[in-house]
C-alpha cells in the first residue's frame, strides 16, 4: 500500500494538492476566529452595560444597608433603595442574557465560517486519495503475484486508451493470447504508471 505516487509527475500533484489543503484548513481556521471575534464584539457595549449595572446594584444595595442602620426610619429609607437595587440588577441581567446570545452566536458561526469551506474541500480530496491508496494496494498485490505481468497486462488492455496500447505493440491483443512476455511486461508497466506507481521489487529466495 502507498499512500504517494512514485512517478514525479503523480508524487508532485498529490503533494502540491495534501499542501492545498492543508494551507486552506489552516486559513479558514484563522478567518473563522476573525468571523467569532467580530461577532464578539458587537456585544462589548452590552458587556459595559453589564458591568456599570452590576456596581450600581452593588452601591445601591450598600446604600440601603447603611440606610437601614439609621434608627428609627431605617426601614422606610431603605425601600426606595432596593427598590432601585433591583430595577438595576434586572438591567444587568438582560445585559448579562445578550452577551451571552452574542457569544453563543459567535461561536456557531465561526465554526461554520471553518467547516464549511474545508468539508467541501475534504470531500472532493479526500475520496481520490483514498481511491489512490485502495488501488496502489491492488495493483502492488497484482505485480507483487507470480501471474502479477498477465493480469496486469489484462488490465491494461481493458482500461488503457488505444493510443497508448498501440504504442506497445501493433496488436496488443494478440500478443497478450499468445503470451508475448516483453508485451505483456510493457502492457503491465503501462497500467502501473497510469496510476503513479512503479514495479515494485519482488523479493528473492
Amino acid at each position: 500500500m502507498s499512500f504517494y505516487a512514485r512517478r514525479p509527475g503523480r508524487l508532485a500533484s498529490q503533494l502540491v494538492g495534501d499542501v492545498f489543503v492543508a494551507v486552506w484548513a489552516i486559513g479558514w481556521w484563522f478567518g473563522s476566529r476573525f468571523v467569532d471575534g467580530t461577532i464578539r464584539a458587537i456585544a462589548e457595549p452590552a458587556r459595559q452595560t453589564q458591568r456599570i449595572t452590576s456596581d450600581l446594584a452593588r452601591q445601591t444595595t450598600e446604600a440601603a444597608t447603611q440606610a437601614a442602620g439609621v434608627p428609627v426610619v431605617g426601614a422606610q429609607l431603605r425601600q426606595p433603595f432596593d427598590g432601585i437595587a433591583e430595577r438595576i440588577g434586572d438591567l444587568s441581567a438582560s445585559a448579562s442574557d445578550q452577551v451571552a446570545q452574542v457569544e453563543r452566536v459567535a461561536t456557531v458561526l465561526g465554526w461554520l465560517a471553518f467547516l464549511v469551506p474545508v468539508l467541501l474541500v475534504a470531500l472532493w480530496w479526500v475520496p481520490r486519495r483514498l481511491a489512490f491508496v485502495a488501488r496502489s494496494r491492488e495493483l502492488a498485490q497484482l505485480a507483487a503475484s507470480p501471474e502479477g505481468n498477465e493480469l496486469l497486462a489484462l488490465r491494461a488492455l481493458a482500461n488503457q486508451p488505444l493510443g497508448s496500447l498501440r504504442q506497445v505493440a501493433s496488436d496488443p491483443v494478440a500478443a497478450w493470447r499468445t503470451g508475448d512476455a516483453a508485451v505483456m511486461t510493457r502492457l503491465a508497466e503501462l497500467e502501473l504508471a497510469s496510476a503513479g506507481l512503479g514495479r515494485p521489487r519482488r523479493s528473492r529466495h
